[in-house]
C-alpha cells in the first residue's frame, strides 16, 4: 500500500509504504549461536512507475519526517529477540551507476535465542566430558577398563557431533559451537593421553586436580567472551542507525 500527502507549507511529499514479505541478508555467524545480526532492508528509488520521472539526486532525495513515524515494523520469530529498529537515510554509491539516487535503510537488530542450543547441544559435550574425568576414579592397574571406558566417551562425542550437523549453519569457518565442541574431544583425548602415559597414583591426582581446574576456568573464559562479543556488536549496530522518535516515545509508554 502507498500512501502521498503534499505538504505545501514545507514543499515535501509524505510517503508511506506498506511492504510484507521475506528478505534475505548476510550474516556473521562466527559466535553462532550467540550471535546479534543487523538485518537490513534497503529502499531505494528510480523512476515513477507509472509517469516515468525522473527521481535521482538532487531532483529527489529523502527527508526526516519529524510529524509522522519514520519506521514501524512487526517482527515476531521464535529463535530472535528483536531490538527497536533503526533507520538512515543514504544515497547510492558510483558502483552502482552514474546517477544517485536517494536511498531508505532499515536496520533491524536481533539477537538469537540460545536457550534452546543451551539446552540440547552444548549440555551434551560438556557432560560427556565430565564424566570422561570418571576415570580418575578406576585403579591405576586397570588400564583396559579405563581406556575403553575413554574411547567409547569418545566415539559417542563423534557420533553426537554428526547427528546435530545437521541442525547447524554450513559455514567455512570454527563458530562458538564449533570451538566448544572441539575444546570438549580435545579434552578427552587429552584424558586418553594420561591414561596411557601415567603411572604412577600421585602424578595422576595432580593431573585430575589441574583438568578440573582447566574445565572451570575454560567455562568461565568462555560465558565472558559470549557477554562481551554481545555487548561489542549491540554497541556496533546502534552506530548504523537511528531510532525514530514515534518509536521510541511508543516503547517508553509500553514500558520497553
Amino acid at each position: 500500500m502507498r500512501v502521498y500527502e503534499r505538504r505545501l507549507k514545507t514543499g515535501t511529499v509524505g510517503f508511506r509504504l506498506t511492504m510484507q514479505g521475506t528478505f534475505k541478508c548476510v550474516q556473521n555467524l562466527v559466535c553462532f549461536p550467540f550471535d546479534v545480526q543487523a538485518m537490513t532492508i534497503e529502499i531505494q528509488l528510480g523512476r515513477e512507475l507509472h509517469s516515468g520521472v525522473d527521481l535521482s539526486v538532487p531532483n529527489f532525495t529523502l527527508l526526516h519526517d519529524r510529524n509522522e513515524a519514520n519506521s514501524i515494523l512487526m517482527q515476531v520469530d521464535a529463535e530472535w529477540n528483536h531490538r527497536p529498529v533503526r533507520y538512515r537515510l543514504s544515497r547510492t554509491t558510483p558502483l552502482k551507476g552514474h546517477v544517485v539516487f536517494a536511498k531508505y535503510v532499515a536496520v533491524i537488530p536481533c539477537e538469537r535465542d540460545f536457550r534452546f542450543y543451551n539446552n540440547n547441544i552444548f549440555i551434551i559435550p560438556g557432560m560427556l566430558l565430565l564424566m570422561s574425568g570418571g576415570v580418575f576414579g578406576i585403579p591405576v592397574n586397570e588400564k583396559g577398563t579405563r581406556l575403553t571406558l575413554i574411547a567409547t566417551i569418545f566415539l559417542v562425542l563423534i557420533a553426537y557431533k554428526f547427528s546435530v550437523s545437521g541442525m547447524l549453519p554450513r559455514v567455512p569457518y570454527y563458530t562458538e559451537l564449533d570451538r566448544y565442541m572441539m575444546f570438549c574431544m580435545l579434552g578427552i583425548f587429552f584424558m586418553y593421553m594420561i591414561d596411557v602415559f601415567v603411572r604412577e597414583r600421585e602424578v595422576e591426582r595432580l593431573w585430575a586436580y589441574a583438568s578440573v581446574v582447566v574445565f572451570v576456568a575454560a567455562h568461565v573464559l568462555f560465558e565472558c567472551r559470549k557477554r562481551g562479543v554481545r555487548a561489542k556488536e549491540l554497541t556496533r549496530i546502534a552506530c548504523m542507525g537511528r531510532i525514530d522518535p514515534r518509536l521510541r516515545e511508543l516503547l517508553e509508554s509500553q514500558g520497553c
